[in-house]
């Protein structure tokens, strides 16, 4: 899903001046790009450098400016993102007229998004663990002479996690209480946030113009430099899952009565599961399954395999955000004003 917000670009006397002014994106106007998925959005917002005033301009006539982009998750499926940026050739601007001989080329200018500026916070996932359950079920561990030949159990069943527990918080994620984690930190992270943000690849120069809506109409080939991107990986919350279960229950290898208890599986889930097993409901039937159901779940043990549920996503919700800066090669442009268009775009990305 490609979700753009165009700005209007406009370079001040001397040097430059990049006016930003956002036409409307799926029914949003402003600079702010909304997608919803089934279940959560995920919001790019633009932001002058305070973080909280919306981008309508930038200034570049000290030849550098910068502004923040802000990648919002609201319970949004597992996703990863791409935030990138085109600009187009800049053209003289005067009177509200634009003068299309007078041209700055886009490569004149480039994006640089400092990975220590990069920043997450209030990240949490909402999620399902997947447990393996094992164990060899007998007559006598169970207490039921109907189960003739032992039944050796391997199977999977979609967890829960307890109540006061999911979403798991950033705090959780991580390990810390950081309520925003920065620059290199975030390298060490990787595989323990829902979304991780690699510190690698961003920025460059806009080789290629992008289309100019006056001067420039049919470009092509626009050169994209990356101003921020995530990458969703459920499988690195793993290890987080896993501990949070052994230090609320004492183990990592818990029976089924210990999960139930502990609020991590439900008996419903359990004997669903069960009944999926030949071997034991030809033996014993389903009702003779429900009855021994209390001795299966004290044999059986579970571990958590993934975090990948059976049957869906991970949720996921937190702030990700890039501070890019904005710097203009001054030379060989004559004085005067120029005013060109820079688009800027959010991907979403399995």
């Amino acid at each position: 899903m490609r979700l753009t917000t165009k700005k209007f670009a406009a370079l001040g006397a001397g040097a430059a001046m990049l006016t930003l002014l956002a036409g409307p994106a799926f029914g949003s106007s402003g600079v702010d790009v909304l997608y919803s998925s089934t279940g959560g959005t995920r919001t790019l917002s633009l932001f002058q450098p305070d973080g909280t005033t919306p981008l309508t301009s930038t200034d570049l006539s000290s030849g550098t400016s910068n502004f923040i982009a802000k990648v919002q998750d609201s319970s949004y499926t597992n996703n990863g993102f791409k935030v990138q940026a085109t600009m187009s050739n800049l053209y003289g601007f005067a009177n509200n007229t634009y003068n299309c001989s007078s041209e700055v080329p886009s490569s004149a200018v480039t994006l640089s998004s400092p990975t220590g500026l990069l920043t997450v916070g209030g990240v949490s996932a909402n999620l399902t663990p997947v447990f393996t359950v094992v164990g060899t079920l007998t007559g006598t561990n169970i207490s039921d002479p109907l189960l003739l030949t032992p039944v050796t159990v391997n199977n999977t069943v979609d967890g829960l996690l307890p109540a006061s527990q999911n979403p798991l918080s950033q705090s959780q994620l991580t390990g810390s209480t950081a309520t925003n984690l920065i620059g290199s930190t975030l390298a060490s992270l990787a595989g323990t946030l829902p979304v991780n943000l690699p510190t690698t690849g961003l920025g460059g120069n806009f080789a290629t113009p992008d289309v100019h809506p006056t001067c420039d109409t049919t470009a092509t080939g626009a050169t994209p430099v990356q101003i921020m991107d995530g990458t969703a990986d459920p499988t690195g919350l793993l290890s987080d899952v896993q501990s949070l279960m052994t230090s609320t229950l004492g183990t990592s290898n818990p029976t089924l009565t210990q999960l139930i208890n502990g609020g991590y599986l439900t008996s419903s889930d359990v004997s669903t599961m069960l009944q999926g097993i030949t071997a034991l409901v030809d033996q014993l039937g389903l009702t003779g399954l429900t009855s021994d159901l209390t001795s299966i779940e004290n044999v059986l043990t579970a571990s958590i395999t993934s975090v990948t549920s059976l049957t869906g996503s991970i949720a996921q919700t937190g702030s990700y955000s890039s501070s890019p800066d904005l710097a203009i090669n001054t030379t060989s442009i004559p004085a005067g004003s120029y005013k060109g268009v820079m688009t800027v775009t959010l991907i979403d990305q399995p």
